[in-house]
């Protein structure tokens, strides 16, 4: 039985990759600045909600994963994965100190800082040795998106809003370069980690 969390998760990835068809197809029929910047945010938006849908997936693996009374150092039936910094990472949040007493606080890190957290707490969780490669026209392609974003959301100037045909095909290399990359992850969870019969795919 596929547990809750992935249930939640693949609601909000298909509802964000259906935003990203719909501006896909808007671009394709009314090409124009206001159609291409939408389809452009559209897409950092899918990228970004993903990647903290994702990561919430990674949280609870540890009870997933590794409910077991026999595992070593288990406490309660349930052994600790991550360290309470990596849980913060992964929960994006801080714990300053006002006034004498500890707040939280949202944080978020640069995104491409945060994939590969993600990708280094995934394959930590599911015990196997990450094979992502960070190189390669994808990858410069989904570093260079979120600066087009940026761009357009603090435009400094009217060229600033203006995009050109090559930066629509690197926006959507970095969402195929990314689907790819997290598609290849959970094919690994399903099909060679040790824990692949508690999970049942779609």
């Amino acid at each position: 039985m596929k547990p809750r969390e992935f249930e939640q998760f693949e609601g909000v990835v298909q509802t964000l990759l259906d935003d990203v068809s719909a501006s896909d197809k808007l671009c394709a029929d009314f090409p124009n600045d206001f159609t291409r910047r939408t389809y452009v945010k559209t897409c950092i938006t899918y990228l970004e909600g993903h990647l903290y849908a994702f990561k919430q997936v990674i949280l609870v693996f540890e009870r997933i994963l590794c409910t077991s009374p026999s595992l070593p150092r288990a406490t309660e039936q349930h052994t600790v994965l991550f360290t309470a910094a990596e849980r913060a990472q992964l929960e994006e949040v801080s714990y300053p100190i006002t006034d004498g007493k500890a707040g939280e606080s949202r944080y978020r890190a640069r995104f491409r800082d945060s994939l590969k957290f993600a990708v280094n707490a995934f394959h930590k969780a599911i015990r196997l040795q990450s094979d992502v490669k960070y190189e390669g026209k994808g990858w410069e392609s989904l570093c260079e998106a979120r600066k087009i974003r940026d761009r357009l959301t603090h435009p400094k100037s009217l060229k600033d809003l203006t995009l050109t045909d090559d930066e629509i095909k690197k926006v959507g290399a970095a969402v195929e370069w990314y689907e790819n990359t997290t598609d290849h992850m959970l094919d690994r969870l399903y099909t060679k980690s040790k824990f692949s019969d508690r999970f049942e795919k779609s």
